[in-house]
């Protein structure tokens, strides 16, 4: 059964703005540390295709963000715990899997969520995230 589904978009602008103006520390606040290690293993480029795998590190951190967002969304919003980007960790790149930590863990184990899978795709300036949780 459904508990919940999230979508988001992101624009590439949005994040290039944000990771110009935190550097290292929009990185290490947005992801994982095994996300971090993934990161590091893409080059710098400056463009995004619209392959399911990120050309650039920019374009991972946009997949990221927007899988990250419609997580949250899919739990039931932003407004219903306190948390840190790095409690979501996604798994896999076009279609992927969803681990989340701490209060969202909580929050998914309270309304029942046992699996969240989503998928993603983007047109080189725009990236979208479903997330769907799920009973079993």
């Amino acid at each position: 059964m459904v508990t919940g589904i999230g979508i988001d978009i992101v624009n590439l602008s949005d994040v290039d703005r944000l990771w110009r103006r935190h550097g290292p520390r929009f990185e290490e606040d947005l992801l994982t540390p095994h996300e971090r290690e993934r990161l590091q293993e893409i080059p710098l480029l400056p463009q995004c295709d619209t392959d399911a795998a990120p050309q650039s590190r920019l374009c991972f951190l946009a997949s990221r963000f927007a899988a990250k967002e419609a997580t949250v969304k899919a739990l039931g919003g932003p407004h219903r715990v306190a948390y840190n980007w790095s409690e979501v960790r996604v798994i896999g790149e076009s279609r992927f899997t969803v681990e989340v930590r701490g209060q969202l863990k909580r929050l998914a184990l309270a309304s029942g969520c046992k699996r969240l899978t989503g998928a993603l795709d983007n047109d080189g300036m725009l990236y979208v995230a479903v997330v769907m949780g799920e009973t079993e």
